[in-house]
């Protein structure tokens, strides 16, 4: 299992072509630094044709992966997007029921980073051409001064 260093990029997940429908899938576990406080994930979108939607959850785990939580969710559809999206360890956010790959679309959850991340992804339709999908992530860890 890789493990992400602290002001490290790291590609989470890279799909150079969608030319059928994805069913539900999982990327591998990526192990982080306990004392990671912000991750910016960045995701790109390139729509090339046809297809409906597609849609990526980055996942955390705090148990070793028995269990896995919705932290972020990127949706897409027929349209070439870039879209970024941080979470805060410490900007509690209200209580939030755990979901494994159904947080609603384009939706962030703060206050909870485990020890591990991965990504949870889909896509319905038939894309064709050069659509492709990658996310990638920058760990910030917390400083005490």
């Amino acid at each position: 299992m890789a493990t992400l260093r602290h002001d490290s990029s790291i590609t989470l997940y890279n799909n150079t072509a969608i030319t059928a429908a994805i069913s539900a899938a999982q990327t591998d576990p990526i192990k982080i630094p306990a004392d990671v406080g912000i991750i910016t994930f960045t995701a790109k979108f390139v729509y090339g044709a046809d297809g409906t939607d597609a849609d990526m959850w980055v996942q955390t785990s705090a148990d070793g992966g028995s269990n896995w939580h919705d932290i972020v969710q990127f949706h897409f559809a027929q349209a070439s997007l870039v879209k970024i999206a941080s979470v805060n360890a410490l900007l509690a956010s209200t209580h939030a029921t755990a979901t494994n790959a159904s947080l609603a679309d384009n939706t962030i959850v703060n206050g909870y980073i485990g020890t591990q991340l991965r990504v949870s992804y889909l896509s319905t339709g038939t894309y064709s051409g050069t659509t492709t999908m990658k996310l990638t992530a920058v760990l910030k860890g917390l400083t005490t001064r």
